[in-house]
């Protein structure tokens, strides 16, 4: 599914992201760790499509994704990959629910269907009671599972997650990486940026990224 080659990310001529190579198939649960500052992030918005690197390939899907322009990317990820920020922006003023519709919002869809999957998840996630509340009376970490959910309502080929459990309680932490894993089993490749520790008993492989590069931890 995904192949990134000799990728290389620069900053003020600092480089970031340094020779990085990496293989992932389809249906894997990956997890990338390391220090805080050292290029998580900007790894998962090249593979999103929302950066580009200075040099290297990145094919996903066999589209060489290293070779479109910004509107081509964006319709890329918008049919084929759900993404998960750390921060998980949202429309205040609006309910949980209308929140999690936001990526329908220009498209068709089944509303008896689309409503009865945020159920599912929402129920799972354990927040099937905040769906009609507004957004600004969450804490943190209901935000974060509300932004879970969104990422997934269009059921994406390949999700990214940048510290999806960042907030959260080790109880639900691990709700969402038996969530993850049984996505994977389901057709979905989830490629996640994290520093708990839980996921290692979750995920298909584990990639430690430091100022060398990316390497292979089991």
């Amino acid at each position: 599914m995904i192949s990134l080659n000799s990728i290389i990310k620069m900053y003020n001529e600092k480089k970031i992201l340094n020779n990085i190579n990496l293989e992932i198939e389809d249906n894997q649960f990956i997890s990338i760790k390391g220090p805080s500052g050292v290029g998580k992030s900007t790894l998962l918005n090249i593979l999103a499509g929302l950066e580009k690197s200075d040099s290297g390939k990145y094919i996903f899907c066999n589209t060489p994704m290293h070779e479109l322009n910004s509107d081509k990317l964006s319709e890329i990820r918008g049919s084929q990959m759900g993404y998960i920020s750390q921060y998980n922006p949202m429309i205040r003023k609006c309910t949980v629910r209308e929140n999690i519709l936001v990526p329908l919002f220009l498209e068709k869809y089944d509303e008896k269907q689309i409503n009865s999957y945020i159920d599912e998840l929402s129920m799972y996630l354990k927040i099937e009671h905040l769906l009609d509340k507004k957004i600004e009376k969450l804490s943190g970490g209901e935000r974060q599972r509300v932004g879970i959910i969104r990422a997934l309502i269009k059921k994406p080929k390949l999700l990214i997650a940048d510290e999806p459990t960042g907030s959260l309680d080790e109880d639900t932490t691990i709700l969402v990486f038996n969530l993850f894993k049984r996505l994977c089993e389901n057709q979905m490749t989830i490629i996640m940026a994290t520093h708990s520790h839980l996921s290692s008993q979750y995920a298909d492989k584990e990639f430690i990224l430091d100022s060398k590069g990316l390497t292979y931890n089991f």
